[in-house]
């Protein structure tokens, strides 16, 4: 029997709950396929238009850091973004795997988000040596994202023109838990899922990296101020500390955003979504036992 994922059985929890609650209606699944990358050395994307992408960096001895690599996609078409109305719940889940040069060091600083880009879309890869992108690529976007190893959670507000994970000019709110930097095992996938939440104005915002490894927290009056319209996920890969992890490659694998529109499944995400997910692997574990 084939073993399901934790990004799947998170998916899966969504749809169930959905089905649990009534005659309602099921979540909508979005494909993510519409990739693009700023990053050092890196020479060129394979399957940037599938849902599971790879950045193939070029001069791999050049390659001191995987710090400087910021990786995004859109998963709606352009001028079409998700509007968030209160209930409904938003949900990106992939696995992220890295091929690393050497294992000198694999613990690595994530940055990911959920955010409306800005327009015109970046839609040119660029490959430089810049950290935080001097150009428009990655500029003016509002969202929220969260830096594993942080307390924080960053708040990318209206009119800012840093990098979209770049916490310059960004409003922060205490998180409720908090995912540590991750180290990773070479080749071996880590799955993740991200959702964001909307009650009243409040931006509700949670997520699991790994098997245990989760992390939540709350916007007061978010909407108050931001816009509720959400088309691109972005990734940014650091170091952490004063390690300097040399990667060949970064992949993310069946990568999707499932969206909730039902008020009534918003207490299953934050709290309620990894409390599904602990019974499953609880079952899971008894059977094998």
């Amino acid at each position: 029997m084939k073993k399901l994922s934790k990004r799947n059985i998170v998916i899966g929890a969504v749809v169930a709950t959905t089905l649990l609650v009534g005659d309602m209606v099921q979540g909508q699944t979005l494909l993510v396929n519409d990739w693009y990358a700023q990053a050092p050395n890196g020479t060129s994307i394979s399957n940037g238009d599938s849902s599971t992408a790879t950045l193939n960096y070029g001069d791999t001895g050049n390659v001191t850091n995987a710090a400087q690599t910021y990786f995004w996609s859109y998963f709606v078409p352009n001028a079409s973004p998700v509007a968030l109305t209160d209930g409904m719940s938003l949900t990106f889940s992939s696995s992220l795997e890295v091929d690393f040069v050497s294992a000198s060091s694999r613990t690595i600083n994530l940055r990911f988000g959920l955010y409306d880009s800005s327009e015109p879309r970046a839609t040119t890869a660029s490959y430089g040596t810049d950290r935080i992108g001097t150009g428009t690529e990655n500029r003016g976007w509002t969202g929220a994202f969260t830096i594993t190893g942080a307390s924080d959670l960053y708040r990318k507000n209206d009119g800012n023109t840093a990098a979209y994970a770049n916490s310059v000019g960004t409003s922060t709110t205490t998180l409720t838990d908090s995912a540590d930097d991750q180290t990773f095992d070479d080749g071996v996938a880590l799955d993740f899922s991200l959702s964001l939440s909307r009650s009243g104005d409040d931006l509700l915002f949670a997520g699991l990296l790994g098997a245990s490894n989760s992390f939540s927290g709350t916007y007061t009056n978010y909407f108050v101020t931001e816009p509720n319209t959400f088309d691109a996920f972005g990734f940014y890969l650091g170091s952490a500390g004063t390690g300097s992890a040399a990667a060949n490659s970064i992949t993310f694998s069946d990568a999707m955003v499932t969206v909730v529109p039902e008020p009534t499944t918003l207490a299953f995400f934050g709290v309620g979504i990894f409390g599904i997910l602990a019974g499953r692997r609880t079952r899971q574990s008894c059977r094998h036992s």
